[in-house]
């Protein structure tokens, strides 16, 4: 049973119009679209961030993580990545 919501702890996605100084300032962040992908992120220079905002996650999409327990995140924080492609859950873990 989750007892708590999981939050981002770090993210490391510059690129990201919720991140600031390695924050993520989006309300919410759904993981798994694409397996670990980001959903929420947003590629611009523009911030948008909102003070005494902290990304918290929403669903969790990664069907093969461990973490995922039924759609929720049961981390205890999650970080998030740049691949070179997208961004992505570096907390996710396979079974």
């Amino acid at each position: 049973m989750l007892t708590q919501i999981s939050g981002v702890k770090e993210c490391n996605v510059g690129l990201c119009a919720y991140n600031r100084e390695n924050k993520c300032f989006a309300l919410v962040v759904d993981i798994g679209e694409a397996g670990t992908k980001c959903s929420s992120f947003v590629n611009s220079s523009t911030k948008c961030a909102i003070p005494d905002i902290s990304g918290l996650v929403g669903a969790c999409k990664a069907k093969d993580c461990r973490f995922n327990n039924c759609l929720e995140c049961s981390a205890e924080s999650i970080c998030v990545a740049w691949n070179g492609n997208f961004a992505r859950c570096a907390t996710f873990e396979s079974y």
